[in-house]
């Protein structure tokens, strides 16, 4: 019998040991995946245990990229599922509202304290559509009825686009003639403008006219979005006289249909980074922390969402964050601000690691800064000015995709360790037990009586 209990207890252990409930993001789509600006959208994960124990989801929660193009930096699903071994559920999270046009993704999703990269890992994107006309029209005179007046719409379109421009008289008799009334473009990319003028030949009367701007999402069309422009040319008696230049005034937007959430594209924001900025290597300096030095990662927002607004900063104080490299090593890195310059509406900001030569950064509040702390030809970490006041200024601090996946490596590696250290114990602590219990010797009062046992016999 006890030549079967080892390998029975082995057998039994290893099976409790290699017992594992993963849960993982398999699918993820947009519905839809165009949609114009402020308007709300939706998308759907698929979480599917493929461990061999039933779990638990409790929360998953979808993060964007670091576009920051949503109007919430989260948004969070409470589930309370069961998944059994093999199954799977559809997480849908709704309200998602796009403040930024361009083409954008998402980080990753976690479910509960796990965090999976899927949408970013196979590049799903939403196409944020915009456009913004400003119309403009030759100042001066016109004589009434045989006078004209150009009238010049330009359209910055957000998003990838096809764009039509439109030209209609409202009321004054005036006409533009044989003139086409809207003019096409297509294929236009987040950020790229373009203009169309038209010849307006004045009436007896007041002209009013409008030009409108009609975006439509491009490749799959289901979101459209709108911007009109309504002038008037004043006549009085034999002349009309005009105005120069008027910002769009009236907007609406619509989307419809179901895409699935697809990889490509580059898009992106608007935001730009002076090609010629320069990181200046200075001496190694002695920054030192004191009583004023800013932990970032004490910041919840730093450690949940890979962003921190930090305000009030002065000159000679510091700021300290911890870095995790490609190779899951952890380094402490220093920001020192050396100079605040309201008047030119720039910070001047030493960055370096704890045993490391300081580097100089320059930033404004039309410049931000991309910083690559490893120098492996990827983008860690970016800041930006976001205020700046006499003495004070307010900067913002954002990982990337790059820096919150390898945190979430190491994270990932340090859990698994701990497991594998603690079945570990328990399968030396349950060998001990069955070596103790087959090899312990009877007690004494158990072999006098066995003893007896044979003598009475």
């Amino acid at each position: 019998m006890k030549k079967f209990l080892i390998p029975l207890m082995i057998l039994l252990l290893l099976h409790v040991a290699a017992a594992t409930v993963t849960l993982e993001v398999t699918a993820f789509n947009c519905s839809p995946d165009e949609v114009a600006v402020t308007e709300d959208f939706s998308c759907t994960a698929t979480v599917e245990n493929s461990g061999d124990e039933t779990g638990s989801l409790t929360t998953a929660t979808l993060y964007p990229d670091s576009g920051n193009w949503l109007e919430a930096s989260s948004y969070a699903e409470v589930t309370n599922t069961n998944i059994n071994s093999g199954a799977s559920t559809d997480v849908v999270f709704e309200g998602l509202r796009a403040q930024k046009s361009g083409e954008y993704g998402f980080s990753r999703i976690t479910l509960d304290e796990v965090s999976d990269t899927y949408p970013a890992d196979n590049s799903i994107e939403v196409n944020v559509i915009d456009a913004i006309t400003v119309v403009s029209q030759s100042a001066g005179s016109a004589v009434a009825s045989t006078g004209t007046v150009d009238a010049s719409a330009q359209v910055t379109v957000g998003g990838n686009v096809d764009l039509v421009i439109s030209f209609s008289v409202t009321s004054g008799g005036c006409t533009i003639g044989t003139q086409a009334s809207s003019a096409s473009f297509t294929d236009l990319s987040d950020g790229q403008s373009v203009s169309q003028t038209w010849a307006i030949t004045m009436g007896t009367s007041n002209c009013v006219y409008s030009i409108s701007s009609a975006a439509t999402s491009n490749p799959s069309g289901t979101a459209t979005k709108t911007d009109s422009t309504s002038k008037t040319i004043t006549c009085s008696g034999s002349a009309c006289t005009t105005t120069s230049t008027s910002s769009s005034s009236s907007s609406s937007s619509s989307s419809s249909g179901t895409s699935s959430g697809s990889g490509g594209g580059g898009g992106g924001g608007t935001s730009t980074k002076e090609e010629d900025d320069e990181e200046i290597p200075r001496t190694a300096r002695e920054y030192t922390k004191d009583d004023t030095t800013i932990d970032l990662n004490e910041y919840e927002s730093w450690r949940e969402n890979g962003r921190a607004n930090i305000g009030n900063l002065i000159v000679g104080q510091t700021l300290v964050f911890t870095f995790v490299t490609p190779t899951l090593k952890e380094q402490n890195w220093i920001f020192y601000v050396e100079e605040i310059d309201p008047e030119n509406e720039k910070v001047i900001l030493f960055l370096k690691q704890e045993d490391g030569e300081a580097v100089e950064i320059q930033i404004s509040l039309s410049t931000p800064a991309e910083i690559d702390l490893d120098k492996d030809g990827s983008i860690d970490l970016k800041i930006s000015l976001t205020e700046i006041q006499e003495g004070t200024a307010t900067i913002s601090f954002e990982k990337t995709s790059t820096f919150i996946a390898q945190e979430q490596q190491l994270m990932e590696k340090r859990k698994w360790t701990g497991l594998f250290i603690t079945i570990g114990i328990l399968f030396l602590i349950l060998i001990i037990g069955i070596t103790y219990f087959l090899t312990r010797k009877p007690h004494k009062k158990e072999e006098g009586n066995h003893k007896k046992y044979y003598q009475n016999n």
